[in-house]
């Protein structure tokens, strides 16, 4: 924190804050101290805040925090001093604010009005702060992570390199801390062990590589960093922007079958399926699921809202271009083929021509041919269109 020892007067005294180069310090955190009280302040848009004072000398302190994130250093509160020069306040740069304007642009661009990630308290308020955040090239000598659990804090800490807190690193790791952040700490403290096991035994991801079902879902959910905020990209901020780039970015991985694969995820939860049922509703489900892979999201969306309901049809019909079936409904299942969900040929169990795709009929007593009960009943070409294939 800076300190600024200033002589006011009896009187209510704006003090504004800069970075020392003229960019006003925004939506940060001022806490003034007088005869034993601490009063609290934010920020305007010119860097400003109003204080009333009854003495002639007093301290002011401007943190490095705002609703999103506190900036911190070892563990502690940044100490960078903050004068009063003419009657103006000027403070020395800092990467520290750098950083706390940076994560505050990020997460006003797009996630700030989406699920979970509302900001809980107005403008005005504080001590609310999402996630905390440091700057340390000796636990970040090449990249950017997340500790999901802190001994001194109840919030995930974002890590960062000096180099790199700007671009889309940034934007991915603060995905990764806001998802951390909007789940119980038991649910991240499992996160965190299967994380470090994966990575110590020399595991590596990527958006296309198959990893676990729990590596594949956290880096999956925490793509739509990346998605919203492409590198040098002017803004994507609207979920038809989000959601045609998460198919865009996982075309190659249709058919792919495999849930242990972050693309796969970030598809399926991001694609058709967001632009379907909302934004909120996927990142509140994600946080209210607390899930630790795709499987579980998908059991609890089917517990939730129902196996034969239109939301979990929908989940279904997002995941059927990537091959991906859910344990919640597996193929042979009664109910398997229901109105949100019509079988392609081949799929079962069916109960009536309309639960089948146009050109496909329900074949009763089938099933053992398709590796099932002789009971099932199972979607197929109908004659006229198997004609049509072989021509």
């Amino acid at each position: 924190m800076w300190i600024a020892m200033l002589q006011l007067a009896l009187a209510d005294m704006t003090v504004c804050f800069d970075d020392n180069q003229g960019a006003p310090i925004v939506d940060a955190r001022v806490s003034h101290t007088e005869w034993g009280w601490v009063n609290a302040y934010v920020t305007d848009h010119e860097g400003c805040v109003d204080i009333a004072t009854w003495s002639g000398f007093t301290p002011v302190t401007l943190h490095a925090e705002n609703r999103v994130v506190k900036v911190v250093s070892a563990g502690l509160p940044s100490q960078n001093v903050l004068w009063s020069v003419d009657g103006q306040n000027h403070v020395l740069s800092s990467d520290d604010y750098v950083l706390m304007a940076e994560l505050a642009r990020v997460y006003d661009g797009g996630l700030a009005g989406v699920g979970p990630f509302d900001p809980s308290e107005p403008t005005g308020t504080y001590g609310e702060y999402k996630i905390t955040a440091d700057l340390n090239s000796v636990l970040t000598p090449q990249q950017a992570w997340v500790e999901a659990v802190v001994s001194q804090e109840a919030q995930p800490r974002l890590h960062l390199n000096p180099t790199m807190f700007t671009g889309s690193v940034v934007q991915h790791e603060m995905m990764h801390a806001l998802h951390f952040a909007s789940v119980p700490a038991s649910v991240r403290a499992s996160i965190e062990l299967e994380m470090a096991a994966f990575t110590i035994g020399g595991g590596r991801h990527a958006l296309t590589w198959v990893t676990t079902p729990g590596v594949a879902w956290v880096e999956g959910v925490a793509h739509l960093g990346t998605i919203v905020y492409l590198e040098g990209d002017e803004g994507c901020w609207s979920e038809a922007c989000w959601s045609d780039r998460a198919l865009s970015s996982t075309e190659d991985l249709l058919g792919s079958g495999d849930d242990a694969i972050e693309g796969v995820v970030a598809g399926i939860l991001f694609g058709e399926f967001a632009a379907d049922v909302g934004f909120d509703y996927v990142l509140d489900t994600v946080a209210d699921c607390a899930s630790r892979s795709l499987q579980d999201y998908a059991t609890c969306i089917a517990d939730l809202e129902g196996r034969t309901s239109e939301t979990f049809g929908l989940l279904r019909q997002a995941a059927r271009p990537y091959g991906v079936t859910f344990d919640a409904m597996p193929p042979g299942d009664w109910s398997y083929c229901n109105a949100y969900y019509p079988c392609a040929s081949g799929e079962g169990d069916c109960d009536e021509d309309d639960e089948c795709v146009v050109g496909s009929t329900c074949i009763d007593n089938v099933g053992r041919d398709y590796g099932w009960s002789s009971g099932v009943d199972v979607c197929e070409l109908t004659v006229s269109t198997r004609w049509m294939y072989q021509l």
